[in-house]
C-alpha cells in the first residue's frame, strides 16, 4: 500500500510573521501530519526559490521539527527553472527530489 501523501498549495505559509491567515491552516495541517504518522510533502512556490527543508514546528513551542513532513519550495517568475520528484514507495525516504536548473535562466 502507498501511504504517503502530496499536498499542494501556491502561497508559501511560512512567509509571515505575527498575524497570518496561515496560522489555523499549518496549525491543522501540523496536526494532521503528526496524527497521520506516513510521510507528507508540502509542495508551494510564492517566494519562487527553491527550498527543501522541515520547517513544520507547532506554533509557539520550541519542539523539533515534525520528521514525516517536508517542504518543497519551487521556483518560478524571473527564476524559472525545474524541480523532478520521483517517488518510490518502497525507500524509507520515498521521495527523492532534484533541481533542474535552465542555463540561460541563471544568468
Amino acid at each position: 500500500k502507498f501511504f504517503e501523501t502530496f499536498e499542494s498549495i501556491h502561497a508559501n505559509p511560512f512567509g509571515n510573521s505575527g498575524e497570518s491567515g496561515f496560522i489555523r491552516f499549518l496549525t491543522q495541517l501540523r496536526e494532521l501530519t503528526i496524527t497521520y504518522g506516513e510521510l507528507v510533502l508540502l509542495v508551494h512556490g510564492d517566494s519562487h526559490v527553491f527550498r527543501l527543508d522541515k520547517p513544520s514546528k507547532r506554533i509557539g513551542t520550541a519542539q523539533d521539527n515534525i520528521e514525516n513532513s517536508t517542504r518543497l519550495e519551487v521556483f518560478g517568475a524571473r527564476k524559472m527553472h525545474a524541480v523532478r520528484v520521483d517517488v518510490f514507495p518502497q525507500s524509507s525516504t520515498v521521495f527523492r527530489i532534484s533541481e533542474i536548473l535552465v542555463d540561460r535562466n541563471l544568468r
